[in-house]
C-alpha cells in the first residue's frame, strides 16, 4: 500500500511474497542428501500447504478471466474440482498401482507413463475450467503415492531440469527493460522482506512451538525466496486485470535475486548457523522438541 499499489492488488502481492520456491528447496535438500532431516521435512510440509494456496487462488481468478466471477459460477467449478479430484483418487487408489506393475518390467515405459499421465490430466483439468498448472499439480501428487515413484523421478530429472532453464529463459524474456525502470524500488524493498523478515517470522515461529534453533534457523534460511508459484499467480491475476504490469516486472526482479542469494544462503547454512549461534539463543525456547 506505501508503494501506491492498489488494495486486492496489495494483497495479492503479499500471498506471493509469502510462497516460496518448490523447485529451488528440494533440489538443495536432495544435492545436501538433506532431505529427511527434520528441518527438511518441515520446509517441505509448509511448501505443500503454500502450494495449495496457490491452486485455490488460480482457481479464483480463472472463473475472474472466464467472467465468471460469480458464486454460483465459483459454486459449479468447486463441484467440478471436486468430481475431478474424486475421480482422481479412485483412480490413483485402485488402477494405477495395477498398471504400474504391469510396466515395472520396462523402464522406458514406466517414463513414458509418467509422461503420458501428467500431460494427460493437466490437459483435463485445464478443459474442466482450471489451469494447466493446477492439473500437472495433481498429477504430480497422485504419483507420488506409487512404490515406483522414485525409479519415475529419477528418470524424469533431466527433463525436469531442462525445463527449469527454459522456465527460467521465459521468466528473463518477459521482463521488459522499459518496465523494470518504475519497479526497481518496490522490488528493492520486495527482495529486503522475502529474505530478511520472511525467515525471521519463520524461525521465531518455529522457536514458539518448541524447536531447536539450528532445525527453526535452516527452515528459515530455506524460505529465502519466492516460488515460481508466485510468478504464475500473479501473470494470472495480471491477466485478470487484477495486478498491475509494474507488479508483474517488480516480483519478476525479486524472484531472480532471491533465487540466486537463497541458492547461497541454503549452500552455507551450516557456516551461517555456527558464526550466528550466540544470536540465535532468543529464538530457542528452554525445553525443546528432540528431533527425531
Amino acid at each position: 500500500k506505501a508503494l501506491h499499489f492498489g488494495n486486492l492488488e496489495s494483497f495479492i502481492i503479499g500471498v506471493c511474497l509469502a510462497l516460496s520456491s518448490t523447485i529451488i528447496i528440494v533440489t538443495l535438500f536432495n544435492d545436501k542428501k538433506e532431505i529427511t532431516r527434520l528441518y527438511a521435512q518441515i520446509a517441505l510440509g509448509v511448501l505443500l500447504l503454500q502450494d495449495l494456496v496457490a491452486t485455490v487462488g488460480k482457481i479464483l481468478f480463472a472463473t475472474k478471466l472466464q467472467g465468471q466471477g460469480s458464486v454460483l459460477a465459483i459454486g459449479f467449478l468447486l463441484v467440478r474440482g471436486m468430481l475431478l479430484t474424486g475421480l482422481l483418487y479412485a483412480v490413483s487408489k485402485y488402477l494405477l498401482p495395477k498398471m504400474t506393475k504391469a510396466l515395472e518390467s520396462s523402464k522406458d515405459l514406466l517414463l513414458i507413463f509418467a509422461l503420458g499421465w501428467a500431460l494427460g490430466l493437466a490437459t483435463l483439468f485445464e478443459r474442466g475450467g482450471f489451469s494447466i498448472e493446477i492439473g500437472a499439480l495433481f498429477a504430480g501428487v497422485s504419483l507420488a503415492s506409487l512404490p515406483y515413484a522414485r525409479e519415475m523421478a529419477s528418470r524424469l530429472k533431466p527433463l525436469r531440469d531442462f525445463f527449469i532453464v527454459i522456465f527460467f529463459v521465459t521468466l528473463g524474456h518477459s521482463m521488459v527493460p522499459n518496465g523494470l525502470v518504475g519497479a526497481i524500488v518496490p522490488a528493492l524493498v520486495f527482495t529486503v522482506i522475502v529474505m530478511l523478515l520472511k525467515p525471521i517470522a519463520a524461525i521465531t515461529s518455529m522457536g514458539a512451538l518448541g524447536y531447536t534453533k539450528r532445525a527453526s534457523f535452516k527452515t528459515a534460511v530455506a524460505m529465502t525466496q519466492v516460488s515460481e508459484f508466485s510468478l504464475v499467480f500473479l501473470f494470472a491475476a495480471n491477466r485478470a486485470g487484477l495486478a498491475s504490469p509494474k507488479a508483474r516486472a517488480a516480483l519478476t526482479l525479486v524472484a531472480l535475486i532471491s533465487f540466486a542469494g537463497s541458492t547461497y544462503l541454503m549452500k552455507y547454512d551450516d557456516e551461517l548457523f555456527e558464526k550466528l549461534e550466540d544470536k540465535l539463543r532468543f529464538f530457542e525456547r528452554k525445553v525443546t522438541k528432540e528431533e527425531q
